[in-house]
């Protein structure tokens, strides 16, 4: 079984990657299929104090490590 393990992505860069900015690519998953979650909290003074929004999903990288074009049109 393959380990899994999380790696955090800047809200910012996740668009970039969704909008296939040719400047953004996730190498380490090219070719790959990955599981995604986005979770959006409510904070106070810095500290989290809820949970506003969860979404997740999975997202088809190409031999590139770009979400592959495809797969994207069926997303949207």
């Amino acid at each position: 079984m393959k380990k899994t393990k999380i790696i955090r992505i800047s809200t910012s860069r996740f668009d970039r990657i969704q909008n296939r900015d040719p400047k953004e690519a996730l190498i380490q998953y090219k070719d790959s299929r990955i599981r995604y979650a986005m979770v959006i909290l409510q904070l106070e003074n810095r500290k989290p104090i809820s949970i506003v929004q969860i979404d997740y999903g999975y997202l088809l990288f190409d031999s590139e490590g770009r979400i592959d074009p495809d797969f994207l049109d069926g997303y949207c």
